[in-house]
């Protein structure tokens, strides 16, 4: 708004030309080829940041969803959940940790797309089930009727179908999965 108004004045200064001084008018000239290339460059950073940040929906990039405050992703690629968990911190996320019953049904719901896709919660044989994010202990579950199960299965999976996690081997099972990070 001040841009126009000071555009306004210029103009309206130009106007009245034959009031102004020979070195008065060269000073308007400049000053309104000035206001002109800061129009075109405040435009073209615009334009630019627009490009490479599109965001939609509750700020997250295009791409991703968002549900509460944050932003899920899902990658139909199948890896490991150790080369899900290095993509994902790539991406400035981590496998998808689930805080509650909500949470784990919005999932479910979001990516039927797939039948089981990765969680990012692992036990790494301690017999406690811990976050990928913090490490902290995970506090939230939704285990399938006899999981967790056997030796050797250290990483949560979510089941689309039924929304109920089940564990797997970390390292030679192949799965797409669900990438979250914090709305920005």
């Amino acid at each position: 708004m001040k841009l126009f108004i000071l555009l306004v004045f210029v103009m309206a200064a130009d106007a009245l030309d034959s009031c102004y001084t020979n070195q008065e008018r060269k000073n308007i000239a400049e000053l309104q080829n000035h206001i002109l290339a800061f129009t075109k460059s405040v435009n073209t950073l615009k334009t630019g940041l627009k490009s490479k940040h599109t965001v939609w929906n509750g700020g997250c990039k295009k791409g991703w969803k968002p549900f509460r405050d944050h932003c899920y992703h899902l990658v139909q690629d199948k890896k490991t959940w150790f080369e899900s968990e290095r993509f994902c911190k790539k991406e400035g996320s981590s496998l998808v940790n689930v805080d509650d019953i909500d949470e784990n049904n919005w999932l479910q719901s979001q990516f039927k797309v797939v039948s089981i896709f990765w969680l990012g919660i692992t036990d790494g044989d301690l017999k406690h089930w811990i976050n990928a994010v913090d490490y902290a202990p995970t506090k939230y579950f939704h285990w399938a009727s006899g999981e967790p199960g056997n030796v050797g299965e250290n990483c949560g999976m979510l089941q689309t179908t039924d929304g109920k996690w089940h564990d797997f081997p970390c390292g030679t099972q192949y799965h797409p999965f669900v990438c979250k990070k914090d709305v920005r």
